[in-house]
């Protein structure tokens, strides 16, 4: 391989990021060492520690050692304060953690360049951080890329409110863009659509259980998704007023969109359908999204998330990345019911 500028790309994703420790023996076992690092969320952290000059095995056996109580400690009385906490978990036992797996104090102490993403909670602003971005302390950067809203509170750092990076930018393919590369290796770690679950779940190491964003949603239809995607075709207003249907099973090369719609605007409308919508169809919804906006036809494309249940963290991250969400009923929708009457809406 002639390619002596390597850029390696990590994304986030819960407890998937472990998979990006392999592509980074992987890429060991080929001799392609990267010369820079671009990362979000735990996969900004993972990108951190191989910036730092650790091997893949050896990040490897920093993240299994954590214990889930050493980054996963609710705040007391969380269940019963509910939004009246800024989060359900404490910051400081994921700070202390991250101090430990990533032990520099500023980005020039890394053997290659790092460049990590966080949003602005304020301005919904993607902000980059290190090389070619704000300068930052590093473990200030790391609390910002990995403080995923509900469960961690925004980090305050240079007078803003950051939160995880992943919000705006899952995979961070067009900050990896602005800088100079003879080869870019990204590791997506979100879900394989196309692929069949696992017949054995393996459990990942307490870091990653802890910052998992989501319940495992099915990806698969059901037999009640089937039958409220056959049902929203047929009646697609009640995603949206003036809704019409251009398209069932819309094409992207990532898989298909359940729905393609026009709004009264003549505008394009992506609609992702699930009986229970957990953070895992809003990332779904966002990488169909990705896909289909790359043509500038329908660069404007803007998304739906549809469930009989929407959960409150789903609901949360879907309206920070300008999704859509309905609740809908399949027996109203078959037109089988009256929908429930509402004195104050």
């Amino acid at each position: 391989m002639s390619a002596t500028r390597i850029t390696a790309v990590f994304g986030g994703g819960g407890a998937k990021a472990a998979a990006q420790i392999g592509a980074l023996r992987a890429l060991e076992e080929a001799n392609l060492v990267p010369t820079r690092y671009v990362g979000t969320s735990m996969g900004g952290v993972i990108a951190a520690g191989a910036a730092s000059g650790a091997t893949a095995d050896e990040l490897s056996r920093r993240f299994r050692a954590v214990k889930v109580t050493q980054v996963a400690r609710p705040r007391a009385f969380a269940p019963v304060a509910g939004l009246w906490f800024r989060s359900l978990l404490r910051a400081e036992p994921l700070h202390q953690t991250l101090q430990r797996l990533v032990p520099q104090r500023t980005f020039a102490e890394l053997r290659h360049p790092l460049t990590l993403t966080t949003v602005d909670a304020d301005t919904r602003e993607l902000l980059t951080l290190g090389d070619g971005g704000l300068d930052f302390p590093l473990q200030d950067a790391l609390a910002a890329s990995t403080a995923l809203p509900v469960y961690y509170p925004p980090h305050e750092a240079a007078g803003r409110r950051l939160v995880d990076g992943g919000l705006r930018a899952v995979l961070p393919l067009d900050v990896a863009a602005q800088f100079a590369s003879d080869l870019v290796v990204a590791v997506d770690v979100g879900p394989g659509f196309d692929e069949p679950p696992p017949a054995k779940r393996v459990r990942a190491p307490g870091l990653l259980l802890a910052h998992d964003m989501g319940e495992g949603a099915q990806l698969e239809k059901d037999g009640v998704e089937a039958h409220l995607q056959e049902a929203l075709a047929d009646a697609p207003q009640f995603c949206g007023e003036g809704f019409r249907l251009v398209r069932r099973e819309w094409p992207t090369d990532i898989g298909p969109v359940d729905l393609m719609c026009r709004d009264e605007g003549d505008g394009w409308i992506a609609v992702e359908i699930k009986r229970i919508a957990t953070i895992d169809a809003v990332e779904q919804l966002t990488r169909y999204l990705e896909r289909i906006r790359l043509d500038p036809a329908m660069a404007e494309c803007r998304g739906v998330l549809a469930a009989q249940q929407i959960k409150p963290q789903a609901r949360t991250l879907a309206e920070a990345r300008g999704i859509a969400c309905v609740e809908v009923d399949l027996a109203v929708v078959r037109g089988e019911r009256e929908p429930d009457l509402v004195l104050f809406g």
